[in-house]
């Protein structure tokens, strides 16, 4: 938003960034969901 439009390069790295930091957060809540999925499924499984 702060860059120049003339800087057409500077504002598609920016957007490569942000898409990458976006795809590592949405990494990291996937896999905080697997594991949690897992530690539950484990605890429903050792109770029986």
């Amino acid at each position: 938003m702060l860059a120049a439009p003339a800087a057409s390069t500077g504002t598609r790295t920016n957007m490569d960034i942000k898409l990458v930091l976006f795809s590592v957060i949405v990494g990291i809540f996937i896999i905080t969901g697997i594991m949690i999925a897992a530690e539950l499924l484990s605890d429903y499984y050792s109770r029986e």
